[in-house]
């Protein structure tokens, strides 16, 4: 089964990522989140791996988050169920 398969959008609140780091073959974000609906908080997540079934979909990942952290943007994220990141995505 594809990476994408096991992966799902995360509903309900946005991310906004706190550090990058790539080295070694690997990619990970430090990042918080934000609940979208008022008064159900936010709170950090921590370091989660970038992970993707090509070499370059990973670099395409880690050039979004790096725009996303230095514009401060909010990001949607898609995750597998271990918590390795498939996808970002800018919001508005």
């Amino acid at each position: 089964m594809a990476l994408w398969d096991e992966s799902h959008w995360v509903d309900g609140y946005v991310a906004r990522i706190n550090q990058v780091f790539a080295g070694a073959s690997t990619a990970w974000i430090h990042f918080g989140w934000q609940a979208l609906l008022p008064r159900h908080g936010s709170g950090q997540v921590g370091w989660r791996q970038i992970v993707s079934e090509q070499p370059s979909g990973v670099s395409d990942l880690l050039q979004t988050a790096c725009l996303a952290m230095q514009l401060n943007r909010a990001v949607m994220l898609r995750v597998t169920n271990d918590g390795r990141i498939t996808a970002i995505q800018t919001t508005g």
